[in-house]
């Protein structure tokens, strides 16, 4: 990966528009959802099964940290900032406190602050691809953009032909729905567009490789710094996307042929810094609550082994 010649520092306008449609998807949903439910029905305040927490993590911050979800068992009772230990909750709670003022439902301010999380994520892609690879960065875009299976086409099509309704539909199509159109095994925009302290995260992971590689190129102590930073922000956002922006960052440094050794050391140790700076940081938050903690690392073991990652890690090293 090398810088192959000066990007165009605008950005186009198809990649304007192409940001700006899928951004669009997730306010114009919570809006469809909110004033026009089907007839009969009324609005329920979710979009997924997992908006209710990011709405009650919206207004943790206003209610003295109160969970409506707290079991009458609860050691800490029903209001404790135990009960919200996930850095994300704190995310979410500022978002709460900063939409608080705008006069609308916050249903709807969170459509539109996922649809600008979104935006930054593809933003920060672009800008990566545009930087490193100018001459494949439109087709890269693309494909990552709007790139997807047959998944969608296939539901669609059998909605049409009638037979979603049919009792053998929901097992025979749970290998697309699985692979396809859930957000677990892939990482495509749309798929992720709910989950803001996913494209947050991945947002400020690939600004943090882009950093990297301009340090790299033009060594100057506030690029370290910033870098280093970014790490420690994406890992903070997200535990489990940092330290593989970390593993990409360090196979990076080890693989290129044109960087110093002295500013690749000082870049791996700040990356390194940095990410351990983030995961610190979110271990101190996540300790207010042992039983989420054991909950968080279950499934980051189950999707992230360390030995996998450094196994792969060696043999990407090995082929390249």
């Amino acid at each position: 990966m090398t810088h192959e010649s000066t990007p165009k520092a605008s950005t186009p306008r198809w990649v304007c528009i192409t940001i700006l449609g899928l951004a669009l998807i997730s306010p114009l949903l919570h809006l469809w959802i909110h004033y026009a439910p089907p007839e009969g029905h009324v609005p329920t305040g979710l979009h997924t099964v997992d908006t209710y927490a990011y709405h009650s993590a919206m207004l943790h911050f206003q209610d003295d940290y109160y969970s409506p979800y707290a079991t009458v068992d609860s050691p800490v009772g029903d209001r404790d900032p135990s009960l919200y230990a996930l850095p994300h909750h704190r995310m979410y709670g500022w978002i709460g406190i900063l939409t608080r003022p705008i006069p609308i439902p916050s249903f709807i301010s969170l459509g539109i602050v996922q649809g600008l999380g979104l935006a930054f994520m593809l933003l920060m892609v672009w800008r990566l691809l545009r930087y490193t690879v100018p001459q494949h960065a439109s087709t890269a875009f693309s494909l990552y953009a709007l790139g997807g299976g047959l998944g969608g086409v296939l539901y669609l099509c059998c909605l049409v032909l009638g037979l979603t309704d049919q009792p053998s539909f929901g097992p025979n199509f749970q290998r697309f729905f699985l692979y396809e159109l859930s957000e677990g095994a892939r990482y495509q925009p749309y798929l992720l567009a709910a989950r803001l302290y996913y494209t947050v995260a991945l947002g400020l992971g690939f600004a943090a490789l882009l950093s990297l590689i301009q340090t790299l190129q033009y060594p100057t102590p506030w690029r370290m710094l910033l870098t280093l930073l970014l790490f420690a922000a994406c890992t903070y956002a997200n535990f489990r996307a940092g330290p593989m922006f970390w593993a990409v960052s360090i196979i990076f440094l080890l693989m290129t042929a044109n960087s110093t050794l002295r500013v690749g050391v000082q870049l791996a140790l700040a990356t390194t810094l940095g990410t351990a700076l983030g995961a610190g940081l979110a271990l101190r938050l996540l300790r207010l609550n042992p039983e989420l903690t054991e909950s968080a690392f279950r499934i980051l073991s189950g999707q992230a082994w360390l030995v996998p990652l450094l196994s792969t890690m060696g043999l990407l090293l090995f082929l390249l």
